[in-house]
């Protein structure tokens, strides 16, 4: 029983597939020579084979096409 937990505790270490998701606001100017500026919320996934960054509403039309089985709406 020993040797079986500790198999699968060893297994856990390399087994490590999880995505860390942040989720932070972005503000930029548009036009460096106006004063307005904009914000728009972001997305960044950090795997351990790769990184991407990407709007929010993309996160918002996956779940969506998730909920709806039938829909294939793509951006």
């Amino acid at each position: 029983m020993k040797k079986l937990l500790l198999a699968f505790l060893f297994l856990g270490t390399f087994i490590s597939a999880q995505t860390h998701r942040f989720v932070y606001e972005f503000q930029f100017k548009e036009d460096a020579t106006s004063s307005n500026s904009r914000k728009e919320p972001m997305v960044l996934d950090v795997n351990q084979d790769d990184v991407k960054f990407y709007p929010y509403i993309y996160v918002e039309t996956d779940s969506l096409n998730k909920k709806n089985t039938g829909n294939k709406n793509l951006m």
